[in-house]
């Protein structure tokens, strides 16, 4: 079980989840998130944003769902002020709106809902492939914050392009596009490098993460020509919004087995969506993205 905490990093030192996921308190339900000097994005605002509502809940009420838009692009290092407004606080649920702005403008807004835990129910059933420690790591790019912070092990799917510092694993072709047509269906076990403390709100935020790293990383496969890298640089999905509902308890730290799927695509936008399973076939969260492809 790998649950040792993980210490924010000092300015200079290798990025962390935590460090990424740094809030400080500004004011009752105003937060302020950190950067470490390190350029801000999407992933980073949606996890903020996030734990920052989470902040505002009492323990007895776990996160069942999220939902973000990005109505603007953040600028690069600078950091983001979290608004939390506590829209209804009931005995079985909990509401929050959260309004993330940088420089005066609103790059995040999200909404999500905590839920008293039930019990009973049913859930899809998880596929049958290969372990984790079967696989090899892939990476699309090692400059890429998410690669370094993000475990990929493609467990079945299409095989990505050969590129600087990319190792393909797993058997290609389940669930390939038949002709270059419709859309793939990767699956691969994901988790978090580095053990977190035993939290669940940081684990929810954790997955956030690690789910829309992996919907960039996955989307479209076989990367069409279009989406080559230019000039050296390789190109990156960006995600226009993000949803999640969370099913049941897990670590983020942990293999978690992620199937993914695009039902649909039209010009620079897809949409996708994927599941998650425990080790155990447990279904423990669900997501689904629009992405800009770029």
């Amino acid at each position: 079980m790998r649950r040792g905490a993980a210490r924010p990093p000092a300015r200079g030192t290798a990025p962390t989840f935590p460090g990424v996921a740094e809030l400080e308190a500004v004011d009752r339900d105003v937060f302020r998130g950190g950067t470490r000097g390190l350029p801000v994005h999407l992933g980073q605002i949606a996890v903020q944003g996030q734990l920052a509502a989470g902040r505002t809940v009492g323990s007895g009420h776990p996160l069942h769902s999220v939902q973000a838009q990005f109505p603007r692009p953040p600028r690069e290092e600078h950091s983001v002020v979290y608004l939390v407004d506590r829209v209804r606080d009931g005995a079985t649920s909990v509401t929050r709106r959260v309004t993330g702005v940088q420089a005066g403008e609103v790059v995040c807004a999200m909404h999500l809902s905590y839920q008293r835990g039930w019990r009973g129910g049913h859930q899809l059933r998880a596929p049958r492939v290969p372990p984790p420690e079967a696989l090899e790591r892939w990476r699309t790019d090692p400059r890429e914050l998410g690669d370094l912070l993000v475990d990929l092990r493609l467990a079945a799917g299409p095989a990505p392009a050969a590129g600087p510092g990319t190792a393909a694993g797993g058997p290609a072709g389940r669930g390939a596009r038949s002709g270059g047509k419709g859309p793939g269906r990767p699956i691969a076990w994901v988790r978090l490098v580095e053990g977190l403390p035993d939290d669940q709100r940081l684990h929810a935020g954790a997955l956030t993460y690690i789910a829309g790293h992996a919907a960039a990383a996955l989307a479209n496969w076989p990367p069409p020509a279009a989406r080559a890298p230019v000039g050296g640089e390789p190109s990156r999905a960006a995600a226009l919004d993000h949803a999640a509902w969370f099913h049941r308890p897990f670590r983020a730290d942990e293999w978690l087995l992620l199937v993914q799927d695009s039902p649909s695509g039209a010009g620079p936008r897809t949409f996708t969506r994927a599941t998650f399973f425990d080790r155990d076939g447990l279904l423990v969260a669900s997501t689904a993205q629009e992405l800009a492809l770029g």
